[in-house]
């Protein structure tokens, strides 16, 4: 299915010679913007799922699996053992990581978070789970 030409034009202008300014008493600073999603406007929600929508599709592995969620991703891995779960979401991380280059999208690797769940009582300190290691550019 082809896009309205007219159509096309009004995205593309939403995406297109984009700046960011920012201004400190007297003085602005502007810097042209590229990559990602336009944060803070009334198109972006509509923008979001057509960017992280092939990562949605990417095989992750066995027992690893992606959800989408307003402007964010989790990553459910389920295994045994606490090695196990390292190494599956380490590999699921470098193919989401490879995903982000090819598609001009950065993650914030600071917000990567591990959150151990498991049979009740099993976990008395969740603190000495595995850090995932997020790969970097």
């Amino acid at each position: 299915m082809a896009c309205p030409r007219n159509l096309f034009n009004i995205v593309s202008s939403f995406l297109d010679n984009r700046t960011i300014s920012f201004t400190y008493g007297d003085t602005v600073s502007t810097k042209e913007y590229s990559m990602g999603c336009p944060q803070g406007s009334n198109t972006g929600p509509l923008y979001w799922p057509l960017v992280i929508n092939d990562a949605l599709e990417i095989d992750l592995g066995e027992d690893v699996h992606i959800l989408a969620y307003a402007d964010d991703i989790y990553l459910y891995v389920a295994a045994t053992g606490k090695q196990t779960i390292k190494k599956n979401a380490e590999a699921a991380l470098q193919k989401l990581q490879e995903w982000s280059t090819s598609a001009k999208v950065e993650f914030a690797h600071e917000k990567t978070q591990l959150i151990p769940f498991g049979k009740k009582g099993r976990h008395k300190n969740p603190r000495t789970a595995p850090l995932i290691e997020s790969p970097s550019n």
